[in-house]
């Protein structure tokens, strides 16, 4: 359903434009460049932070995006919300390209960003005006916007904090009001650039459920950038990026089979697919691309179970 065609047209750009139309998100051969300028104002150096990208989102994915620092995942992630215009290349969001000026609210309001920092993006001084904030900037009723304020508060179960001070609040708990504060403005996709980089592990779990929830019961597009791979576990696909490039796809257990690979990147795979990876090259016969502990425990299991029926086997025929 979600193969793309094009209409009979003789123009290029013409066919551009039908093509994307059929992706929440579409990233054409995309090229970005940062100039650094020496004191003349003349261009000293040229850094290339994504280099040919191509990258098709479909609406109501969950995507999760890897690479250690440096790798170009957010440069990219802020061109989907036009915090960033393209060196060369084309990104659009539902159908709208984002290096058109016209178009650069409306990009914003379909895909909602969250940073690392949730201080950086809290401003109010109570939880529930600042998830209203976004809202009243768009000029919704103010009947409205509280209703907006409730429902997102709800969805991520922060809304029995609502008449609180985000000072008081964890670091978990602060993603998870920014993440309403964005939900209220009602987008259609969410771009979490590294939302965990700056919590403790409980917190990563909270901000990590609330995504999922988002995508599973709200239908959103979440593009989760991160380096924690246990985060991509659930993901539909998984982008591994290394010097601005997308050098694998798939999906995570396509990706994290490739543990050798992962590691030639520096890039690690989650503790119990290493484990059961360890296992494998060490003669125990279980399937590659473990995930979970659950799996590598029926595995174990399953395997114990045929070697004790083999076992069983000998001693009987002798």
């Amino acid at each position: 359903m979600y193969d793309c065609f094009y209409l009979p047209v003789c123009r290029e750009g013409e066919k551009t434009a039908r093509k994307v139309f059929f992706y929440m998100i579409s990233i054409q051969k995309l090229i970005h460049d940062y100039f650094r300028q020496d004191e003349d104002g003349n261009v000293a150096e040229k850094v290339r932070a994504v280099d040919g990208v191509d990258l098709e989102v479909h609406a109501g994915e969950f995507i999760v995006i890897l690479g250690h620092n440096g790798c170009g995942k957010s440069t990219l992630a802020k061109h989907i919300n036009a915090l960033l215009y393209p060196t060369e290349g084309e990104v659009w969001v539902d159908g709208m390209n984002t290096a058109e000026e016209k178009n650069v609210w409306d990009v914003r309001q379909k895909a909602g960003m969250i940073f690392q920092n949730p201080d950086n993006q809290i401003i109010a001084q109570v939880v529930e005006e600042d998830v209203g904030f976004g809202p009243e900037n768009m000029g919704i009723p103010t009947e409205k916007i509280w209703e907006r304020v409730e429902e997102s508060l709800k969805t991520v179960g922060m809304y029995e904090f609502r008449k609180k001070s985000p000072g008081r609040l964890s670091g978990g708990q602060k993603q998870r009001v920014c993440i309403a504060g964005v939900m209220a403005m009602h987008p259609k996709c969410i771009i979490m650039d590294e939302p965990t980089a700056m919590l403790d592990p409980s917190g990563r779990r909270e901000v990590v459920a609330a995504a999922r929830d988002l995508n599973k019961k709200e239908g959103i597009t979440i593009i989760l950038i991160t380096h924690y791979m246990e985060e991509a576990i659930d993901a539909d696909r998984v982008f591994v990026m290394d010097h601005g490039r997308v050098v694998m796809q798939g999906t995570p257990r396509e990706i994290f089979s490739r543990v050798e690979d992962m590691q030639e990147l520096h890039l690690d795979v989650p503790q119990v697919t290493l484990l059961a990876h360890e296992l494998r090259k060490n003669g125990v016969r279980i399937p590659a691309g473990i995930l979970t502990k659950e799996e590598l425990a029926d595995a174990l299991i399953k395997r114990g179970a045929e070697q004790k029926g083999r076992d069983r086997s000998v001693v009987t025929h002798h």
